[in-house]
């Protein structure tokens, strides 16, 4: 299992920060650098503040049973994806699979 390097997600797309700025994540039990994530700088919030309020827009108009429907599938694909999400929670975090299992399924 591979750990992947992390962009931003801002306005529907992944990037890298605008500086290139990354910053290192590692195994806490071996200290291993197992990946990267984006390391967003001010002009990056800037810009995910004005997509997320956007966004917003968008998502209060949109009537309740379907933003219901549409969380359920997340929750579902979320559900779906334990085997794959728990082990990086226990590569980037040190908590045991188990752990990492039921927090996954509570998300």
């Amino acid at each position: 299992m591979t750990y992947s390097n992390t962009q931003l997600f801002i306005g529907g797309k992944w990037r890298p920060a605008h500086s290139g700025k990354v910053i290192e994540v590692r195994n806490p039990a071996t200290e291993e650098v197992i990946g990267t994530v984006a390391h967003a700088g001010q002009s990056d919030l800037d810009e995910a503040l004005a997509a997320a309020s956007a966004g917003f827009k968008v998502w209060r108009n949109v009537a309740p049973f379907e933003r219901c429907r549409i969380m359920r599938k997340a929750a579902a694909i979320m559900r779906e994806r334990n085997d794959e999400i728990a082990p990086l929670l226990t590569m980037e975090q040190g908590k045991t699979l188990g752990e990492a299992k039921m927090e996954a399924m509570a998300a």
